[in-house]
């Protein structure tokens, strides 16, 4: 994930060579490869290059075809041989690091989004597929023109203050310009407060720095800047095969591209739990490798508890590394502590961070570092196969289709497809549930200025309609991703290391929300099908299981000594009533997310230290 940044002074000053240079070099970390700076005039940008494809060795940014449109970019390209042919461009696939003779025939990424940009203008993210953040100047009509991948797996901030426009992959670097203060957001803080994140996909924790949300373009014209939603996921009509045999081999054939397009290296590694989704991914990238005799050297990496509370992770995970013959290192977790390394600069995050053990990944992504720069993991396959019931079903099938399908899963597939009922619905709602409720514990001012109680109800409420109007892509875009994916670049991590998550391909996502859910998406079942004759039947059959305890709850009710030293700061009495919080009751029998409720208030703490010690 390289670094990229932007300056843009409106009213025609020059750029600052030693500033933009400035802010470039803070990102070295995550582009130790080489840097470099361009400017012309009032416009400057700065690139730290991290390689990770091996297009990449000859890529050279920032970019330009002609002098007069450049461009910077974190990105990698999708299908690029179906953009490659729209853009008339010779196209021959790598295999591996290309021979001298053979450079001259090379497009990098970076020039493919360039050249559609000149061909399509502002609609060239219309055909663009993978992981990309970019920002593009066209000297010709005095345009910036930026966008943001469908997912928002690649970050992307900016931050307008007077006649400045600063644009940046990496947060902390737009706070190195001088004219961006560090004036919180309030507003994001409450979010924080209330359920762990920003649902402000558009806002940060800073007021003068903005985040670009997933699928949107950032558009800077004759003195106007606007952002545009250039995309949105929709459920595509249902795909009728004649047999299931076809279905598996679409998926296969999918689920492969997904996997080779974000290979592209010869060394990876796997975020690896030995469940379904990870090592479909990893048996995917082994016989890809195979298929093209390329060469790949892939490790695996587990985090595990063998002594505090032990799991299975351990046993599933050697399993499956064993069955693919691949290396495997295990993150052991039980001796690490709340609160551990939280005083060191590389574990300060840009913003607050709901996990107070963030040390343990922190050391997964250390030791994956040492092997490789390309992170493979199974996130999104639960939400992306989410089944529905057969009632569920009847709200966008007919009811011969339905009836088809059910026939079709009992008889021919053998499984018992779900039917649900209100009835089961009602009964389950008059259980005790463990459910969230608004913190008593919030600065009652802080509270009362920024209408919390509303914005508490006003999220919760939508969660649950969404939760009983079903819409099979709605999971997949929530707001509770983007922590997921901040959490793994390097802007947080401060590790050189780019996840990669084929689940979210955008070809394969709308071939599983295209498939009837009935036999399919029952307990994953075109995944489990798909896979039963290349991996032990202790994985494919392996029951989706969640744990049963929360090793931070129960360190937490032992110890809180450090969670009050959060406290601490003189600033968090600004939004938590400190006394309120510690005179509640003893924690030991508090539910589950009562704790984490006050965790979210040291958490802060902590962070307000940080930012303090940093301005």
């Amino acid at each position: 994930m390289s670094g990229i940044v932007g300056i843009f002074n409106l009213d025609g000053e020059p750029v600052d060579r030693e500033l933009l240079g400035r802010m470039t070099d803070y990102m070295t970390f995550r582009g130790p490869d080489t840097q470099q700076i361009w400017i012309e005039g009032n416009v400057g940008f700065g690139y730290t290059q991290l390689k990770t494809t091996w297009e990449m060795e000859y890529e050279h940014q920032p970019f330009t075809l002609d002098g007069q449109v450049w461009i910077v970019a974190d990105a990698r390209i999708d299908d690029r041989e179906t953009l490659a042919n729209k853009l008339d461009l010779p196209f021959q696939p790598l295999t591996g690091t290309p021979t001298f003779s053979k450079q001259e025939q090379v497009v990098p990424d970076v020039e493919l989004i360039l050249r559609a940009y000149l061909k399509w203008g502002e609609d060239c993210v219309q055909h663009l597929l993978g992981d990309f953040c970019f920002a593009i100047w066209d000297s010709r009509s005095q345009s910036l023109f930026c966008a943001r991948d469908h997912f928002g797996i690649k970050l992307f901030y900016y931050s307008q203050i007077g006649n400045c426009l600063i644009v940046s992959n990496t947060l902390n670097c737009i706070r190195q310009h001088p004219k961006v203060s560090n004036e919180l957001n309030e507003a994001a803080i409450g979010d924080f407060l209330l359920f762990d994140l920003n649902y402000n996909l558009e806002t940060t924790t800073f007021a003068d720095i903005k985040r670009l949300a997933p699928a949107y373009s950032l558009i800077y014209f004759n003195n106007h800047l606007k952002t545009q939603r250039y995309w949105t996921l929709s459920a595509p009509n249902l795909i009728r095969h004649k047999n299931s045999q076809a279905y598996i081999d679409q998926f296969r054939e999918l689920m492969g591209q997904a996997v080779g397009d974000r290979l592209r290296t010869d060394k990876a590694g796997i975020l690896f739990s030995g469940g379904l989704d990870s090592t479909t991914v990893a048996m995917n990238a082994l016989d890809l490798a195979r298929k093209r005799s390329q060469p790949l050297d892939l490790h695996a990496y587990t985090v595990v508890e063998d002594c505090f509370i032990p799991d299975e992770e351990r046993y599933y995970s050697g399993i499956a590394a064993n069955a693919l013959d691949i290396p495997i290192h295990y993150i052991v977790t039980d001796n690490y502590e709340l609160y551990e390394g939280w005083e060191f600069p590389e574990l300060q995050t840009p913003e607050p961070m709901i996990n107070p053990l963030t040390i343990i990944q922190f050391d997964l992504m250390k030791q994956l570092t040492m092997h490789s720069r390309v992170a493979l993991n199974g996130h999104g396959g639960n939400e992306s196969l989410k089944c529905v019931s057969v009632i569920e079903s009847l709200k966008f099938m007919s009811p011969n289709d339905v009836l088809s399908d059910v026939i079709s899963t009992f008889f021919n597939h053998h499984l018992c497809p779900p039917v649900g009922s209100g009835v089961f619905a009602f009964l389950k709602s008059l259980r005790k549930r463990d459910i969230p409720t608004y913190p008593t514990w919030l600065n009652p001012d802080f509270s009362c200025r920024l209408n919390l109680l509303e914005r508490w109800n006003s999220i919760r409420n939508a969660n649950l309609d969404q939760s009983k109007t079903f819409v099979r892509s709605s999971g997949l875009t929530s707001p509770l991703w983007m922590p997921g994916f901040e959490n793994y670049d390097p802007g947080v991590t401060h590790f050189p290391v780019e996840s990669r998550i084929p689940f979210f391909d955008l070809r394969l996502l709308n071939y599983f929300l295209a498939l009837p859910p009935l036999p399919w998406c029952i307990d994953k079942y075109i995944l489990r099908i798909s896979m039963q004759n290349v991996l032990p039947p202790q994985i494919y059959r392996r029951p989706k299981t969640t744990p049963s305890y929360d090793r931070v709850c129960i360190d937490f009710s032992q110890d809180r000594a450090k969670w009050k030293m959060g406290l601490m700061h003189p600033s968090i009495k600004e939004y938590v009533d400190v006394n309120a919080i510690l005179k509640e009751d003893p924690l030991n029998n508090r539910p589950y997310w009562n704790t984490w409720e006050r965790i979210r208030a040291g958490n802060l703490g902590y962070w307000l230290t940080n930012v303090s010690n940093c301005s």
